[in-house]
């Protein structure tokens, strides 16, 4: 249990972390603790979470190939209701979902695996746009905070790549002496910080 609530706090955008006493952050907070419980149940161990930048979804993705997004409601009273998966992506990588982010406007969820592939995937129309292959594994996925088709992928090849998912190109490729753990835009989207 200690691991998973690692893992999900983790994931929160820094944007949640600032908002230290809003209802949003209690509705965050009440989330986590929401779905801990329902992972306990369920004895399920996820290797991502990553709530929608509207914060009306969370995407988790199990130990497995499938990508899960639940709805989050609260009520007048402030209980937090997760409503069973209202969208899953079966079978959506060869293997196991390692990282995943959202764009600005969440209607698009990035996802990267031990497959050595990222996909671009279109939320309401429940579909891939576009895979992009890399030579190793993928470590960390970000998106662009204002283009929501541009996207980054770290890899364990050391180079961090920006992508056009629109068109599967990179648009940018950038070598590093080591390697990459944690990619963030900036908010203006001008710079990019890399963690070794």
């Amino acid at each position: 249990p200690e691991e998973i609530k690692l893992v999900l706090s983790s994931n929160l955008s820094k944007k949640d972390a600032r908002m230290s006493t809003s209802i949003k952050t209690s509705l965050i907070e009440k989330t986590k603790l929401y779905l801990l419980n329902k992972l306990k149940r369920l004895e399920a161990k996820y290797v991502a979470a990553k709530v929608s930048k509207c914060e009306n979804y969370i995407a988790l993705t199990f130990n497995s190939t499938e990508l899960m997004i639940l709805r989050i409601n609260c009520s007048v009273s402030g209980k937090v209701i997760a409503e069973d998966s209202v969208m899953i992506f079966e079978n959506s990588h060869k293997k196991h979902i390692t990282c995943l982010d959202w764009s600005y406007d969440s209607r698009h969820i990035v996802t990267a695996n031990e497959d050595c592939t990222a996909t671009l995937w279109n939320v309401a129309e429940l579909r891939a746009e576009s895979t992009v292959t890399h030579p190793y594994e993928i470590t960390a996925v970000k998106f662009h905070p204002i283009h929501p088709l541009v996207f980054a992928t770290s890899c364990k090849d050391r180079n961090l790549r920006v992508w056009d998912g629109s068109l599967s190109n990179v648009i940018e490729t950038i070598r590093c002496h080591e390697d990459i753990t944690a990619i963030e835009f900036s908010p203006c989207g001008k710079y990019l910080a890399m963690g070794f």
